[in-house]
């Protein structure tokens, strides 16, 4: 078995740039949980354990929140990769696209003893990567279209990518958009890029996903979308034309996702400046709850403005993660400078869990 090194915190690279959001304009419930590191991922269980990466195209680590203690994930032969996703997949194996550039990353994955050097599923993955937490079905992009597989374990637990397939194909979807109400003329002009985020508890039967375009007053946009893989019906979820909504976490119970939104701008910034809601998933974009404040704040002496992003929810239901962003880093769409622990009950809002049954594989 191969033995595990445990890192303090200064062991990651010093070169990394740290949280600078002023600690003391934190409400009680939002701590500064990890001052580097971007892209948190929670285990498929409880609130104590979640991966990371420490840079985009960097190295992925795992840290239990409880201890504090910090161990690299990098699966063997792999010293000079480039990771740019890390995900866990139910039996606690690790999903991470890997790749000179995050448009050129291939979906890998890594056993969770760290004993095989990963296998590479062959497919690019343009941004992130869909991973269910209750099965073994994914969804993930090329740019313009979305694709589905499912991960089968065989001989030799080696895991292969099956029963690929386009579920949402670029040119339908433009097609469709003109016989939806609310979309075409007057609403966001899509480009040909789209983005799966997360299937939708209980059932993984619904993917979550962005479809990025220009919204109604010129800026840069995303509207957050849902496709129903039993009846291949698309609802636009968020229905904010002139703003900005991007699907990040999804809650529990699948009643709620997290966007990233900058409704609270008097106009669109071009993603510049967001900030973390809960958005029910109702259609109608209008049950919204802010749960971050990052997008009101400027950093000392300069006109970069923080926000909040990559939010995601513990099974649990106890906490979200989230990381630092900052409106100058449109050169690394989603880069994170720190890591932040929200405590959902002690800023006094309730979450929805699902019970655990018996046969999931998380319990493997």
């Amino acid at each position: 078995m191969k033995l595990f090194s445990i890192l303090p915190f200064i062991a990651l690279p010093l070169s990394l740039v740290a949280a600078e959001f002023p600690l003391e304009a934190l409400p009680p419930h939002i701590t500064l949980d990890l001052p580097h590191g971007e892209r948190p991922d929670w285990a498929p269980t409880g609130s104590d354990t979640y991966i990371f990466l420490d840079a985009p195209g960097g190295k992925p680590f795992e840290k239990n929140r409880i201890t504090g203690e910090l161990r690299s994930i990098l699966p063997p032969d792999c010293d000079n990769c480039r990771v740019w996703r890390a995900y866990y997949l139910p039996n606690r194996d690790y999903l991470m696209t890997i790749g000179p550039a995050r448009d050129q990353a291939t979906i890998h994955i890594v056993d969770k003893g760290l004993e095989t050097p990963a296998w590479d599923m062959g497919v690019v993955a343009h941004e992130g990567v869909a991973v269910s937490r209750h099965s073994f079905q994914l969804a993930w992009s090329d740019g313009p279209n979305i694709y589905y597989g499912e991960l089968i374990y065989g001989d030799g637990n080696v895991p292969t990518l099956e029963k690929q397939r386009v579920i949402l194909n670029v040119d339908e979807l433009k097609t469709r958009d003109e016989s939806i109400p609310g979309e075409g003329a007057g609403a966001t002009v899509y480009l040909d890029y789209h983005e799966p985020q997360n299937w939708r508890p209980p059932h993984d039967r619904e993917l979550i996903f962005s479809r990025y375009g220009t919204s109604t007053t010129g800026h840069y946009s995303s509207e957050t979308w849902m496709w129903n893989m039993d009846t291949d019906a698309v609802t636009n979820l968020s229905n904010r034309h002139a703003y900005y909504d991007e699907p990040e976490g999804i809650f529990p119970d699948g009643e709620y996702t997290l966007v990233e939104c900058d409704m609270f701008l008097p106009v669109s910034q071009h993603a510049q400046i967001l900030d973390l809601y809960r958005m029910k998933i109702d259609g109608s974009g209008r049950d919204m709850l802010r749960l971050t404040h990052f997008g009101d704040y400027k950093m000392p002496g300069s006109d970069v403005t923080f926000k909040a992003n990559q939010g995601v929810i513990s099974e649990d239901g106890k906490y979200m993660l989230f990381g630092e962003g900052r409106s100058n880093t449109n050169d690394q769409p989603g880069a994170g400078f720190g890591i932040y622990l929200f405590d959902f009950a002690a800023g006094g809002i309730e979450v929805g869990v699902l019970p655990q049954s018996p046969a999931d594989p998380k319990a493997e």
